[in-house]
């Protein structure tokens, strides 16, 4: 994964491992998440769900992402149809870094712990 910082006051961020760029006063912070389907359709699906159980606000998806914010916090979920399962890249951005790290981590435990059962979606008893 390409890491390089654009207008970023860290010189040394494209060996962050905690994911965290600083950029003209925000924190941005991503992850990515294998998911229990191998449909990108279904992927997003579990993004919007995992949107929903944060209680997140004005959820929209598009072909290419599902979006909405919590708090100061904008989310950002896109999905890769990785083999054998599809890959949810979820990216966050926000003012505040605790908050922003916060949701960050809570969305990716929630799409993680998505599984379809029966036709439907199902949050992992174990993880969500």
């Amino acid at each position: 994964m390409d890491r390089r910082c654009k207008h970023t006051f860290r010189p040394d961020c494209e060996d962050l491992e905690g994911r965290q760029l600083l950029a003209d006063g925000l924190f941005l912070y991503w992850g990515s998440i294998p998911l229990h389907t191998g449909s990108v359709p279904t992927g997003y699906e579990f993004a919007k769900l995992a949107l929903s159980e944060e209680n997140a606000q004005d959820i929209r998806t598009t072909p290419n992402e599902v979006t909405g914010h919590i708090g100061g916090t904008y989310i950002s979920i896109t999905c890769i149809a990785t083999a054998p399962r599809v890959t949810a890249v979820v990216m966050v951005v926000g003012a505040d870094g605790v908050e922003t790290a916060h949701v960050r981590d809570a969305v990716d435990n929630d799409i993680g712990g998505i599984i379809a059962i029966d036709g439907g979606t199902a949050l992992n008893p174990v993880s969500g």
